[in-house]
């Protein structure tokens, strides 16, 4: 039998149901109670009325939704006149691991060290460079000719930071542009000006920088570079024209007018007094050297004098870069262009490169040509025009 109890207190109305049961022993037991009281949400008696805190379920300003059984754990009591907790459950606490500062702040100390280096490898890089850019930007000033583009420098994947415990740059990879400049003295085809130098590829590895920062060392070095048409036309006319003054008739007839490349033979052919006879020249590398093998050729019936072949022979050794200490020709190739020259070299002077590259802009070609070795075609098979 349920019984039904409302109360009225301080404005609000609340009811409860008692419930009325009988045990095994026919002893009526107390009503069921309301949920215990306390935060932590007790259970409630047998028996007795339970309230919220320190108030009995009468006096609550609250409708209670479920009745507690006999013997069950009471209902969630409210902390105070606060929201209801569950039973059994207190105020959360905190867990007991750690906030994980630590950690945060190595890794944030390792990123700056990282950023630090980072900018100091950057810094290096950019100072080498520069060093080098502006060193040839200086250069090409001093020999009157213009640059068509500003070097390009890289140092490959290698930290060049190491090279300030270390004393050696790992590799070092440059293009210079080109800053040949070939004009003619009054317009006279025969008194060409030859400034500057062809496009040039440097690929170094294991570089030195001497005590003071004026030299470097390559341990191992590849130079790619081009020798245009127009390079090899111009040189030619000048050292032939230095040559023909003494061969009476024939020196107004001995002049290299128009160069021309043979791809299928691999060969340049020269044409002598405008058309009047062609030379073919094959260049070969032979033990390191540029070498130019030359066919017969015959001019009004005549063979070519000796002296013009040599001055031509040297004037085309003249336009490539000349084999300093430790750097040796690799291969050769005939472009559409002109010539396609590969050299190679172990702990080569960087100074005594830049000093070949002088002499190929056209400072000194006539000690070029006598310090590169070349054939004599007449001590193998006689006279040019012989067959």
């Amino acid at each position: 039998m349920a019984i039904f109890r409302c109360k009225t207190w301080r404005g609000w109305r609340f009811c409860g149901k008692l419930v009325q049961v009988t045990n095994s022993n026919n002893t009526p037991p107390s009503s069921s109670g309301w949920p215990g009281g306390g935060s932590q949400g007790n259970q409630g008696g047998t028996g007795s009325t339970g309230g919220y805190g320190n108030h009995s379920a009468d006096d609550q300003n609250h409708t209670l939704a479920y009745p507690s059984q006999p013997g069950q754990t009471g209902q969630p009591g409210p902390s105070g006149w606060g929201t209801p907790q569950g039973a059994g459950q207190g105020s959360p606490k905190k867990s007991g691991k750690g906030s994980g500062k630590g950690w945060k702040i190595a890794l944030a100390v390792i990123a700056v060290i990282v950023v630090l280096l980072g900018l100091g490898e950057f810094g290096a890089r950019t100072y080498f460079a520069n060093q080098i850019t502006n060193s040839v930007k200086e250069e090409a000033q001093k020999n009157g000719t213009q640059i068509e583009s500003d070097p390009k420098v890289s140092f490959g994947s290698s930290p060049v930071l190491l090279a300030l415990v270390t004393g050696t740059i790992g590799s070092m990879d440059l293009q210079l542009p080109s800053t040949l400049n070939i004009s003619y003295q009054d317009a006279d085809k025969s008194k060409p000006i030859v400034k500057g130098y062809p496009a040039v590829h440097i690929d170094a590895h294991n570089l030195k920088p001497s005590d003071n920062g004026d030299d470097m060392t390559m341990g191992e070095v590849t130079i790619d570079t081009s020798v245009p048409n127009d390079l090899m036309l111009a040189q030619a006319q000048k050292s032939t024209e230095q040559s023909t003054g003494d061969l009476g008739f024939l020196s107004g007839l001995l002049r290299v007018t128009d160069i021309q490349p043979n791809l299928e033979r691999q060969t340049m052919e020269f044409q002598i007094g405008g058309g009047l006879a062609t030379l073919q020249m094959k260049p070969v590398v032979s033990n390191g050297n540029l070498m130019f093998d030359m066919d017969s050729a015959q001019i009004l019936g005549q063979n070519l004098p000796q002296q013009f072949v040599d001055q031509l022979k040297g004037s085309l050794a003249g336009t490539t870069v000349a084999a300093v200490g430790g750097l040796n020709f690799e291969k050769v190739s005939v472009t559409q262009t002109g010539l396609e020259v590969t050299l190679h070299g172990t702990n080569v002077d960087m100074n005594e490169v830049g000093k070949a590259f002088d002499e190929q802009a056209g400072n000194q070609p006539a000690q070029r040509a006598q310090s590169t070795p070349t054939p004599n075609p007449y001590d193998q098979s006689g006279a040019v025009g012989s067959s």
